[in-house]
């Protein structure tokens, strides 16, 4: 299954998602290299950023 037809299963508002998504496309291009965007579900990524690491964030 592709990333494209997960995200249209499981959106609530899917007009507000894409906005969304062009939002923080749009701010990360106009801030760069001082704004970094990352994923907080996943959690690689989260721990990079995560300054007091409290609980094991990796999936079972």
């Amino acid at each position: 299954m592709g990333l494209r037809l997960f995200e249209n299963l499981v959106q609530v508002d899917g007009p507000a998602r894409r906005a969304n998504q062009i939002r923080l496309r749009e701010l990360h291009a106009s801030h760069p290299p001082r704004l970094e965007v990352f994923c907080a579900h996943d959690p690689v990524e989260l721990a990079r950023y995560d300054q007091n690491p409290t609980e094991d964030l990796s999936c079972p």
